[in-house]
């Protein structure tokens, strides 16, 4: 979810994942939310990241939904993959 001011911009899920959540931030995610700031925003307006809030949904019963919340878009990824 991509907001700013309190007001929504974007909201995606990324489902099924085949790969590390680790890697599939780097390779996909960053360069995602990179490219919609360019596009949604004007050029004259900088912005900067606040937090991230990573959200692990499980379909297991036996486990728990994993949420996170980071500073920046600095994600200790090993908590995440603990999780899976």
């Amino acid at each position: 979810k991509l907001s700013l001011n309190k007001k929504l911009i974007l909201k995606d899920t990324e489902q099924d994942l085949v790969l590390a959540p680790m890697y599939h931030w780097s390779l996909f995610l960053r360069p995602k939310l990179e490219n919609l700031l360019k596009k949604k925003l004007p050029p004259s307006k900088r912005v900067t990241c606040d937090d991230t809030d990573v959200i692990v949904s499980v379909t297991g019963r036996s486990e728990r939904d994993l949420t996170k919340r980071f500073n920046g878009t600095e994600i200790d990824w090993l908590v995440v993959e603990k999780q899976l």
